[in-house]
């Protein structure tokens, strides 16, 4: 058993290793300059249901579920903060899953929008910002 257990870090430290060894850094809300982790998931903002939201994934017609309920609010990309309910629908988001890890359910430590006015769209380089 402890072979087997031994053999599995050893894959797991050959095949994940930036999962192993990087730190999932969030932004911090009004901060900025802060190097910060990828986001995991960029689209956006198609419903919000059910204590969370569903996000259309930018480039792709993919709609993801991300579970939000024991966040209170979203951050703006340039200062302040609305409650989910008041976000409005088609505006641009980006996504930080808990630890930064992907997940076939995801739930959501930090979620970034551009603008909360859907006409006010960001450059395509605001989803790929890493």
């Amino acid at each position: 058993m402890n072979y087997l257990i031994r053999r599995m870090t050893l894959i797991a430290l050959a095949i994940f290793p930036s999962l192993v060894f990087s730190a999932c850094r969030l932004p911090t809300p009004d901060m900025g300059g802060e190097e910060v982790s990828p986001p995991n998931y960029t689209g956006y903002l198609k419903k919000k249901k059910n204590g969370g939201i569903y996000v259309k994934d930018y480039g792709g017609d993919k709609i993801q579920y991300i579970d939000v309920s024991h966040l209170d609010e979203a951050y703006s990309a340039y200062g302040g903060d609305e409650k989910f309910e008041n976000l409005k629908y088609g505006i641009a988001v980006r996504v930080w899953f808990k630890n930064c890890l992907p997940h076939r359910r995801p739930s959501a430590d930090y979620v970034e929008f551009f603008s909360n006015n859907p006409l006010d769209q960001p450059p395509g380089s605001y989803f790929l910002r890493r």
